[in-house]
C-alpha cells in the first residue's frame, strides 16, 4: 500500500477562519493520509495545532518566503507520495482514492473544483502548454523522493507552476486519476494572494511564463 502524507499549514491570522472547513473535509477523505504535518507559526498564534488529529506532526516554521516555508514542510513528510493542501481550500471525500493504483508513477494528476465559478479544472500533462498555464489543477501530490531532488525555486512566486516544468524537464511519469482533490478558493474574498490581480501579480506571471518558455 502506497503511503501518503499530507502537508497544510496557516501562516497568518487572516487565514485562521479557513482551520475549521479544511479539517470538516480532511476527515470525510475516504482514503485517509498515513501522515498528516500542520505547519504553524511561532506560538502557534492562528491555533491551528489544536485542531491536530493523532496522525499529525506540528512543525514549527522558520519566517521566511512563503516557497521557503512550504519546502520546509514537505522535507519533513515520512510517506513515499505527498499531497500540499493549503488551509483555504477544501478537501473533498474522495481527493485520494486512488493514490493506491498509481505503480511506479511520480504525479498524481486529477481535478479541482473552482470555488466561485461554476467551474472543474480537469488536469492534462501537456509539455507545451507549460508556457500559457499549469498542465495540472495546482501543486499535485507527487512522490517525495523525486520532489526531493527537484524541490522548490525560489525566486518566483509561481512556485508550483515552475515546478511542474522541472517534472516534465526530469521526465516524472503521469498517473491520471479520475478523482476531485479539492475546492479551491480562487481567492476573490480578497483574503488570499490570489486576489491581489496588481502589477506585481503580471509581473511574477510573465517570469513563469518567461520560465516555462525556456525549459519545457
Amino acid at each position: 500500500m502506497t503511503t501518503l502524507t499530507v502537508v497544510t499549514a496557516c501562516w497568518g491570522e487572516d487565514y485562521a477562519q479557513f482551520i475549521p472547513q479544511w479539517f470538516e473535509g480532511y476527515h470525510k477523505l475516504n482514503r485517509k493520509p498515513n501522515e498528516l504535518i500542520l505547519g504553524i507559526g511561532k506560538d502557534d498564534p492562528t491555533g491551528l495545532s489544536q485542531y491536530a488529529p493523532p496522525e499529525a506532526k506540528i512543525v514549527e516554521v522558520p519566517e521566511g518566503q512563503t516557497s521557503v516555508k512550504w519546502d520546509y514542510l514537505i522535507r519533513q513528510a515520512t510517506s513515499e507520495w505527498f499531497s500540499y493542501m493549503p488551509i483555504d481550500d477544501y478537501p473533498l471525500p474522495g481527493a485520494y482514492d486512488e493514490i493506491d493504483l498509481t505503480g511506479d508513477a511520480d504525479v498524481y494528476v486529477d481535478s479541482i473544483k473552482v470555488k466561485h465559478a461554476n467551474y472543474v479544472d480537469k488536469g492534462e500533462w501537456k509539455a507545451h502548454e507549460l508556457e500559457h498555464k499549469l498542465i495540472a489543477p495546482g501543486f499535485v501530490p507527487m512522490r517525495l523522493e523525486l520532489y526531493k531532488q527537484i524541490g522548490l525555486k525560489h525566486q518566483f512566486k509561481f512556485f508550483d507552476w515552475v515546478l511542474q516544468v522541472d517534472l516534465v524537464k526530469a521526465k516524472a511519469k503521469p498517473y491520471f486519476a479520475n478523482t476531485m482533490r479539492m475546492i479551491w478558493d480562487e481567492g476573490l474574498s480578497g483574503t488570499t494572494y490570489s486576489s491581489k490581480q496588481n502589477e506585481c501579480y503580471q509581473s511574477e506571471h510573465e517570469k513563469a511564463v518567461a520560465y516555462a518558455r525556456a525549459n519545457a
